[in-house]
């Protein structure tokens, strides 16, 4: 869509007036789908549905005064519309709608678009450290390879240490880690709420045989310890969030998730945990981090009620990360190859950058491709 999105732009802009068709055609020509691409599922289906997205791109167009059609089945951009393809022709990529509704078209206190370029804002003053709230829940979805785990270790330092991101913050993450102020857990199939809340495990007794006791799981210990540290910020991890059954895991603790909902808030709620018979609650300075790789399962399949409770954030493969090697375009191989996934089955089937990030050679290249891609 976001490809789509400027790649009708462009056109429009080529050309003074042009027949909606003649859209289409170029545009289909610009992405490089060409027809025997088409041609390998139903054809009539896809064609339809490649129109249809380029109509909705042309009404979306002509809602924010871009597009001036003087006839039906006629187009052509408007004045606005072509000032701003000359401040975005060279970042084709980055042209979307979201893009456009929030940094070029700018609300008048009458509330019409004015088409102003927004004010860069000062730099923050001198002053504490940089501090950024998050919400409490998170998950960080999208394809496999779009660096959505090293993110996490980034967005838990500067959970914990109030501070920007650095380059590298591995160290300081392990450190976290080894401090207890960090844990990390990846949800399975078989992984449920004994290992994630409390569960009963066997312990000798004295003259023989065996006794179940209450054992915490890892949430209950790391959400004691946030209890404990008040003042400081407390990160569960919990990777591959939708490969378990999460209403099965989290059981009535998913109430207590909810930000109003958690220990000294007005809505504060606590729960009897059914092997300690322990009140329990989630404390305000624990927060939950997952990811999600939507390869596996959209976040439409997801239980409405985590959806609910959690920030949904899209990390999409990014390929200006990737350059040249032995002559082979990274960037380019990359963009075809998920232009393709995409549009013969959906754009959570695509691939991540970080699939080629590793390679220093065309055979690394060939390895790649070989045995992890096709």
């Amino acid at each position: 869509w976001t490809r789509m999105f400027g790649a009708v732009v462009r056109v429009l802009s080529e050309n003074e007036k042009v027949s909606t068709k003649e859209v289409i055609d170029r545009v289909r020509i610009h992405l490089r789908f060409p027809e025997r691409v088409m041609k390998l599922k139903n054809p009539g289906q896809n064609h339809a549905h490649f129109r249809h997205q380029i109509a909705n791109v042309l009404t979306q167009l002509k809602k924010l005064g871009l597009d001036d059609p003087p006839r039906r089945g006629i187009r052509r951009l408007t004045a606005k519309g072509r000032k701003l393809w000359e401040d975005m022709k060279d970042k084709e990529e980055d042209l979307n709608l979201s893009y456009i509704k929030t940094h070029y078209l700018v609300r008048g206190a009458n509330g019409s678009d004015s088409g102003e370029e927004p004010k860069t804002p000062s730099p923050p003053p001198e002053g504490p450290p940089y501090v950024r709230e998050y919400p409490l829940n998170t998950i960080l979805y999208g394809p496999p390879g779009t660096g959505k785990t090293y993110a996490i270790a980034g967005r838990c330092v500067e959970i914990c240490d109030g501070k920007p991101e650095k380059e590298d913050n591995q160290p300081r993450y392990l450190k976290l880690c080894e401090q207890g102020r960090v844990e990390f857990v990846t949800f399975h199939q078989s992984y449920g709420y004994e290992e994630f809340v409390e569960g009963l495990r066997p312990e000798p007794k004295d003259g023989g045989g065996f006794k179940l006791v209450p054992t915490p799981g890892i949430l209950k210990r790391i959400a004691e310890r946030a209890r404990k540290q008040p003042g400081s910020p407390h990160v569960l991890v919990i990777d591959e969030i939708n490969r378990a059954n999460v209403s099965k895991v989290f059981g009535e603790l998913i109430t207590l998730l909810e930000e109003d909902k958690r220990e000294g808030r007005e809505n504060a709620v606590a729960v009897r945990l059914p092997h300690s018979e322990e009140l329990f609650t989630l404390p305000a300075n624990l927060y939950v981090l997952g990811t999600m790789n939507t390869a596996d399962r959209s976040i439409a399949l997801l239980d409405t009620a985590l959806r609910r409770r959690f920030r949904f954030e899209e990390m999409i493969p990014d390929p200006k990360k990737l350059g040249k090697v032995d002559g082979i375009d990274l960037r380019q191989v990359l963009e075809a190859v998920n232009e393709r996934l995409e549009w013969l089955l959906d754009r959570d089937h695509r691939i991540g950058h970080a699939w080629f990030m590793g390679a220093k050679s065309k055979a690394d290249v060939d390895e790649i491709m070989t045995h992890k891609i096709v």
